[in-house]
């Protein structure tokens, strides 16, 4: 017999598949969830900030044309320069003017840019558009009118790349720097000027800052609570499955002890018998064991009457005694001197021919077996003509 090799289960250390897969899913569910969140909650931010804007400036806009339209009757322009520094304190607007609709600077915010300018807003095209100046008293629009404008000394605080993204998926005029309000003054109904602020983006651009770094503060602990609580159901799957292995191994184990050299042998016990009970055996399919066969001899208990060869006729309860209690039932005085075991041969021909009705026997209670043919009486069978015997009758064999 050949020794059983044993198979070496390996070890799992750490389950890298479950932490990889958990891991990948909840990053990109959290980095998506994140991502979602902040590029709508941004886009609103971005729109309550352009309408607090127009809302304001549209009550700032009538003020500053009472004011501008009263020092123009009046030739005296110290209030409106004054309102105009307020606001610019305020950080409110970041620049005021008003010129008068052939172009002359009449009032500016800043003592220098009037300077520069020389009086004439046409001296700087670059940083002041004359269309867009102009455009409410060329069109007698005495409504407040909005327009991007680029400001010179402003520039988009993010990189040619971002740029491009954010103008495409979140805000168009990204590139515009500020705003533009222009508001004509009619005295008498004639057109006389336009009185001016620009408001820079800064505010908006704040805002898309803000919302691209609170994306990346979050993205970030989304991803540092994935990596955590990945790693801690991982090693939930590791410690169970190291405890299904190791119950399965004992389970396979259990009860193994070797019968022969180089044959291991399962040894099972039943919960009702005693530790001197034998043991039951079971061989393992592989081993090279040949289990015995054996031929077992059953006894049939039967109810009918035993003839035997003499004619004489035991009953079967007598039979059964005799069996049991070991008696050793004697020989007749004429099978003394033969030698020979001597056997009654029985022929089988043709098939079962039903008998008479009136012949029959009578119906045997439940407990007694049936047979196929009815028992034939050896007197009978003797004084018969037909010495052919079609059915078979249990015949002890002579001792």
């Amino acid at each position: 017999m050949t020794e059983h090799e044993k198979v070496k289960i390996k070890r799992v250390i750490f389950p890298v598949g479950v932490f990889l897969l958990m891991f990948t899913a909840q990053s990109i569910l959290g980095t998506a969830g994140v991502i979602s969140y902040f590029y709508y909650s941004g886009k609103k931010n971005i729109s309550e900030i352009e309408n607090y804007t127009t809302n304001y400036s549209k009550t700032m806009a009538e003020a500053f044309a009472r004011v501008a339209e009263f020092s123009y009757t009046t030739k005296k322009y110290t209030s409106l320069k004054t309102l105009f520094h307020e606001k610019i304190e305020e950080n409110t607007i970041d620049e005021a003017f008003f010129v008068l609709n052939d172009g002359k600077l009449i009032v500016h915010s800043s003592t220098t840019a009037e300077k520069e300018l020389m009086w004439n807003i046409a001296n700087d095209e670059m940083a002041y558009n004359i269309d867009m100046i102009l455009l409410p008293v060329q069109t007698k629009n005495s409504d407040l009118i909005v327009n991007n404008y680029n400001i010179v000394n402003k520039t988009v605080p993010f990189s040619r790349r971002d740029r491009e993204l954010l103008k495409k998926y979140v805000y168009k005029n990204l590139t515009s720097t500020g705003w533009i309000f222009t508001k004509g003054i009619f005295p008498g109904g004639k057109p006389a000027g336009t009185v001016n602020f620009i408001i820079s983006k800064d505010r908006i651009y704040g805002s898309i800052q803000s919302t691209i770094d609170q994306a990346k503060h979050y993205t970030f602990l989304v991803i540092t609570v994935s990596v955590f609580l990945s790693f801690f159901v991982s090693l939930f799957v590791l410690f169970r499955y190291r405890s299904i292995q190791k119950n399965a191994l004992n389970s396979a184990e259990y009860g193994y002890a070797p019968s022969a050299p180089g044959t291991a042998a399962l040894s099972v016990k039943t919960a009702d018998k005693t530790d001197d009970d034998d043991e039951v055996m079971f061989f393992p399919p592989d081993s090279n064991f040949i289990e015995p066969t054996m031929d077992f001899i059953i006894d049939d208990d039967f109810d009918e009457n035993i003839v035997e060869e003499d004619g004489t006729i035991v009953s079967a309860e007598s039979f059964r005694n005799a069996r049991n209690t070991d008696k050793v039932t004697p020989l007749r005085k004429h099978d003394i001197e033969s030698e020979e075991d001597e056997y009654i041969t029985v022929e089988l021909l043709g098939e079962i021919e039903s008998e008479p009705e009136d012949e029959l026997p009578e119906i045997l209670p439940e407990t007694v077996k049936e047979y196929i043919a009815p028992v034939i009486n050896l007197k009978d069978y003797k004084k018969s003509i037909n010495k052919e015997i079609r059915d078979a009758i249990p015949i002890r064999k002579k001792r």
